[in-house]
């Protein structure tokens, strides 16, 4: 075998450390690319932190805002509910005071009407009131009338409101209002009051 004689040709120092360089040079260029990918993907992250935080922001801004109208509405719903509830007091009032106002009525018209029909003496007022406000129970009242020997004289049971009432609905009627009214010892009595005295 033949031997060859190969020579390996060294590269030169120069080229050496030119390679040596671009290798360098490359390594370094890696390097500020990663770098630079790191420095802008860290941007990245803050700008995604930053739009995270002003969704974050957002999204409980949302959330206060909702539950805000949420109160106004329970409010305005209590508030509602409130008026309506005062509403239905007063209602319910009113009507108590009629129907209070007309059992009280109703009372002194009976109280007058069973003092009549026992055969007792009623004021002429009181008799007036009673024709006034139940002319039923009047006439029945001086039909059932029992004949008593001994009449108890019963006082008004009118309080000034009623007669004042009495006398201006009465006046009213009959075109007297400015007229002062006759005594009950001067008023016209019913037949049969007057057949007893």
């Amino acid at each position: 075998m033949e031997m060859r004689n190969i020579t390996v040709q060294r590269p030169t120092f120069m080229q050496t450390s030119a390679k040596k360089q671009n290798l360098r040079t490359d390594r370094f260029n890696e390097l500020i690319e990663a770098v630079n990918e790191e420095y802008q993907s860290s941007e990245s992250i803050e700008e995604m932190r930053a739009r995270e935080k002003q969704e974050n922001e957002a999204r409980r801004a949302a959330e206060q805002e909702r539950r805000r109208k949420e109160q106004q509405a329970k409010e305005q719903a209590k508030q509602n509910e409130l008026q309506m509830l005062t509403q239905e007091l007063e209602n319910a009032r009113d009507q108590a005071d009629a129907v209070g106002d007309s059992f009280e009525v109703y009372s002194k018209c009976l109280t007058i009407a069973s003092r009549i029909s026992r055969g007792d003496s009623v004021p002429l007022k009181d008799m007036k009131y009673l024709a006034e406000h139940e002319p039923d129970m009047f006439k029945q009242a001086i039909l059932l009338r029992v004949p008593n020997d001994h009449p108890k004289k019963h006082k008004s049971v009118l309080e000034d409101e009623d007669e004042e009432q009495t006398e201006s609905t009465s006046g009213s009627e009959t075109g007297t209002a400015g007229v002062s009214q006759p005594d009950a010892s001067e008023a016209e009595m019913p037949e049969e009051i007057a057949a007893e005295e």
